[in-house]
């Protein structure tokens, strides 16, 4: 069995969006915490990767949230390493209630190691893969392709520059800010269309995302102008999915592509309800 690492914590007011429901990108960097005190416990703490060089980045993510969590939830974090190539590393993650019970989080990510001196890939040290494997036998799973279909109807697109709030300690935008991006553009969409906050607030429901998943191709800096393109994906009720797609202006080359799913769902219990149907009607015509 390979090593698993299990954090408990409770659920910050901070971490909770304007529906009073954690966000997604705060479970991700709920879940990148995990992996790094995964790491220090197995014998990899922040200090070692910075005297050799290197460092894990995210290159895709996939999260699954089919429970609302709320302010005050203890929950049990647990991670551990699904398998391993020659420079990349597939951790896994589950979230549950502290005292058991349903699911409340899954995710997994693909983690490239990376010399920071070349931004290459590098070889991952035999010793590192004992020692997050426990002893067994490396694995190497099958990676299937992000299924992300071009827009048939008309895109929107928002654009902002990148602020100093999104990077992380290496210079560079952190991956959970990815999904900030994607839903930002989605909720002014759909503010465009009437349905601001206050009016879903008023009508007694709102859209969650359930899922997303997100491939990360370039870094994005500081101040560097960024464009997010995103569009409604036909599908079967009661999901709706967006495609995303964020660029660097000064090059247009592709930062991040995303599939999110999403529901909706009554405000105060959580419960699923159908889409408005003008709503959904107007997303998926553009």
């Amino acid at each position: 069995m390979p090593r698993v690492f299990t954090i408990s914590v409770r659920v910050a007011h901070h971490e909770l969006g304007v529906f009073g429901e954690l966000r997604s990108s705060s479970c991700a960097r709920l879940l990148q915490e995990t992996a790094i005190r995964a790491s220090s416990d197995a014998g990899y703490p922040e200090a070692w990767y910075l005297s050799q060089g290197t460092q894990w980045v995210v290159r895709r993510s996939r999260l699954d949230l089919p429970r609302a969590v709320v302010f005050g939830a203890r929950l049990s974090i647990s991670t551990w390493v699904a398998d391993f190539r020659r420079v990349r590393s597939r951790r896994e993650y589950e979230v549950r209630p502290e005292d058991g019970g349903t699911l409340v989080a899954a995710a997994h990510t693909d983690w490239v190691y990376v010399d920071l001196s070349t931004a290459k890939p590098s070889r991952v040290p035999e010793p590192m893969v004992a020692a997050f494997l426990a002893g067994d036998e490396p694995l190497s799973l099958p990676r299937s392709p992000l299924a992300l279909p071009s827009p048939e109807g008309e895109a929107r697109r928002r654009r902002r520059p990148v602020e100093l709030r999104d990077l992380d300690g290496l210079g560079h935008v952190n991956n959970a800010t990815a999904l900030d991006t994607v839903e930002e553009a989605f909720f002014e969409w759909l503010a465009d269309l009437g349905w601001s906050p206050e009016a879903m607030l008023a009508a007694g429901g709102h859209p969650r995302a359930v899922g997303h998943d997100v491939e990360y191709l370039a870094e994005a800096r500081y101040l560097e102008d960024l464009q997010t393109t995103i569009w409604a994906i036909a599908g079967e009720a009661p999901v709706l999915d967006t495609g995303a797609e964020t660029r660097r202006l000064s090059d247009d080359a592709v930062v991040a592509r995303a599939r999110t799913h999403w529901r909706w769902q009554a405000n105060g219990d959580h419960a699923e309800l159908p889409w408005p149907a003008e709503l959904r009607h107007a997303l998926l015509s553009g």
